[in-house]
């Protein structure tokens, strides 16, 4: 079982689903944003839509071996809670968390990880990269300004990629890490790794690479041992910052705008990484019985760069972003490609879940799993395509401005004044959505200074 995460990721910016996209499909407000944009950050927005249909070539070609998704959702519309949801197949509302913040304390509540089944049932379970998902380690914290250490000892020990012992890995079903428990991780020179209770130090290599290799050499182990895998493999492309440039061999684009070659060269080398993967498990025979999915932890927050600039095509034709309960905010790419089973690539309408990928990866391992869950195996629909998996989802969270280009319309900062924003709730079905949003205080936003009920 492998399952490839990645961070921030759109409809918009996933090749397979943005073949006969054009611009006038796309978010009004996205348009006028970007029409708006001043003449240093200007760019191509044919070219930019062009990058994105060529980003990631072989994804193209697993989309045509797997069932796309066309009405997958995230488990939340920011990343902590969305990867409570995927790990436990059960919405965060339910724990509590509907911030990144909420998420701290609690980490995944105990025997909550559908990992441990896995892991129960003799898998090698592996987890690599973005973690974030619970505390840093009090210990180490103590530790170092015990010994006289300052904050900069403090960051060099690690400590802000650590997690607690009982909000590590370890603790929810899986028998390797090598990751970080932070929102973010430079894409070069981090220290914020771990190599399970091993702090690594400074690593040079670019991060997608990194994570790669290590997920490559720990599912060839499982294969050398003849035992049955578990990978969760979560990149950060394509978190901001995006500063730093892909190497070179992902350097393909030439649009005439750099954000736009550099945004897209990342995407490019998660695809290249996948390939990697699948050539690995092609050469020992193991690709046939791998069930592959591919999603992202929420919607895009389309920027580029460290600042304000947002990148067409974004979530696609769906208004919003990351932090909002728009449908950019919540929809997600999800790919699931197992060759054995599924012959023909596929599209399919249903309304479905991250939610539900472990509970698929259980079915089809012949594994159990529990009845609590708010995710369903997705299998049903390989003998009907058109099954109703879910009557209807939930979400419940912030509808903030401050994780994309509407963070233009906040008064003041957007990031710190984010908490500020109204809490929301959206229910939905294959055909309706039903949004509510709670009291907007004045002086927050631009279009309404005056605050609304």
């Amino acid at each position: 079982v492998l399952l490839i995460v990645m961070d921030d990721f759109g409809t918009g910016q996933f090749a397979p689903m943005v073949k006969d996209l054009e611009l006038e499909d796309l978010d009004p407000g996205f348009l006028a944003y970007t029409d708006r944009l001043e003449e240093e950050f200007a760019y191509n927005k044919q070219a930019a839509l062009k990058a994105a249909k060529r980003a990631m070539p072989f994804m193209d070609e697993l989309a045509e071996e797997g069932i796309l998704f066309s009405q997958a959702f995230a488990g939340s519309n920011l990343c902590s809670p969305a990867r409570q949801a995927i790990l436990t197949a059960t919405s965060p509302a339910r724990w509590g968390a509907y911030r990144n913040i909420d998420v701290n304390p609690v980490g995944l509540p105990q025997g909550s990880s559908l990992a441990l089944i896995f892991q129960e049932a003799g898998y090698r379970t592996g987890f690599f990269g973005k973690w974030h998902l619970g505390s840093k380690d009090p210990k180490l914290k103590e530790s170092v300004l015990a010994a006289g250490g300052s904050e900069q000892d403090l960051l060099d020990a690690g400590y802000l990629g650590s997690a607690k012992w009982d909000h590590h890995p370890f603790n929810h079903g899986f028998g390797d890490y090598f990751g970080y428990n932070l929102w973010e991780c430079p894409y070069y020179d981090s220290n914020l790794i771990w190599d399970n209770f091993h702090h690594i130090g400074n690593k040079h290599k670019y991060n997608t690479d990194l994570f790669t290799d290590k997920a490559i050499g720990f599912m060839q182990r499982a294969i050398k041992e003849e035992l049955p895998f578990l990978v969760e493999l979560a990149y950060h492309s394509i978190h901001i910052p995006l500063t730093e440039k892909a190497p070179e061999p992902y350097q393909i684009f030439d649009t005439g705008s750099p954000p736009v070659d550099l945004l897209y060269s990342h995407i490019y080398g998660v695809d290249v990484s996948v390939r990697r993967i699948v050539d690995m498990l092609k050469a020992h025979g193991e690709w046939e019985n791998t069930i592959l999915f591919f999603t992202s932890d929420n919607g895009a927050t389309c920027k580029a760069g460290d600042g304000d600039l947002s990148l067409i095509p974004g979530n696609g034709a769906f208004r919003g972003h990351k932090g909002q309960m728009f449908l950019g905010g919540i929809r997600v790419p999800l790919l699931m490609v197992w060759p054995k089973e599924i012959k023909d690539g596929q599209v399919l309408d249903p309304v479905v879940s991250v939610m539900d990928i472990m509970p698929t990866a259980l079915a089809a391992a012949d594994l159990p799993f529990p009845d609590r869950t708010d995710g369903k195996s997705l299998l049903p629909l390989l003998e009907d395509p058109d099954a109703t998996i879910h009557e209807h989802l939930f979400f419940a969270g912030i509808h903030a401005a401050a994780w994309g280009y509407s963070d233009q319309q906040v008064i003041g900062h957007a990031q710190t004044r984010r908490n500020l924003s109204p809490g929301a709730w959206v229910m939905l079905d294959d055909e309706n959505l039903l949004r509510f949003t709670g009291s907007l205080d004045a002086g927050l936003m631009k279009t309404e200074p005056e605050g609304r009920p």
